[in-house]
């Protein structure tokens, strides 16, 4: 399986062009070291503080490379590196969100690794911590609830929440740049499948009418939410950098 790379596992000299001032550089490397820190002493029990602490550090270096784009020297401002620095502390907060797919469900987003940041969402639950399908199932009237098409996508989501557990249980800093992205899928087809669970009888049907459908419906779906990003800026990004292909994970 194909490993994800991300910024802090690639050489200064293979990002930074030759002329980036001194203090950029440090900034970088400063940047660089603490998410190599984190990811060595990453586990199970301290992975949703280690990752709400990556995706600052992503957002920071996202926001990095965008003001290291050549076609911004004209701005004055971006001229001065410190000022650059200051710039990134400052925006990268506000930056992390503006870039995410809206969900309408704050506890959802609360649990989400996607939208874990450090001082701003210090939630340490999971979205697999709840059965959040059985909540919205007791919902529905009792001849939806029989469906049968509720029951596959029921079914599926219980197989997804036990394939996060067993990564959780397993992930550390040695297999994190291959475990991790896997997580992040499942995490992102969790949002999706509740968000089908509020589609009507007729959606449902027609998600699930043809063999292999409802897969391409979920990869365009996941997808759909790494699309909103810096293009180019974000491509070892940590919360945008995942392979839907070889990642939807599917029952045996």
């Amino acid at each position: 399986m194909k490993k994800a790379v991300y910024y802090w596992d690639i050489k200064e000299e293979e990002l930074l062009p030759k002329a980036t001032p001194s203090i950029l550089v440090a900034y970088f490397r400063k940047q660089k070291e603490a998410a190599q820190t984190i990811i060595r002493e990453l586990s199970g029990e301290n992975l949703v503080s280690s990752i709400s602490e990556l995706n600052g550090i992503d957002e920071k270096l996202i926001l990095f490379f965008f003001y290291l784009d050549p076609r911004l020297r004209e701005f004055q401002e971006l001229k001065n590196p410190a000022r650059v620095i200051e710039l990134i502390e400052k925006d990268y907060t506000t930056a992390f969100f503006d870039v995410l797919h809206p969900n309408p469900y704050k506890e959802i987003r609360q649990r989400s690794l996607i939208w874990k940041l450090p001082r701003v969402n210090d939630d340490k639950g999971t979205l697999w911590d709840v059965d959040f399908f059985q909540k919205e199932l007791e919902k529905k009237d009792e001849v939806l609830r029989d469906n049968l098409k509720f029951k596959f996508i029921q079914s599926y989501y219980l197989f997804l929440i036990d394939e996060a557990e067993n990564l959780c249980r397993r992930i550390n800093g040695s297999n994190f740049n291959e475990k991790y992205p896997l997580l992040l899928v499942i995490d992102c087809i969790l949002q999706v499948l509740l968000e089908v669970m509020d589609r009507n009888q007729e959606y449902l049907d027609s998600c699930l009418e043809f063999e292999g459908l409802f897969e391409r419906d979920l990869q365009f779906l996941v997808k759909e939410r790494f699309d909103n990003s810096f293009g180019r800026y974000s491509e070892r990004s940590i919360r945008r950098q995942l392979f839907i292909k070889d990642f939807i994970p599917t029952k045996k």
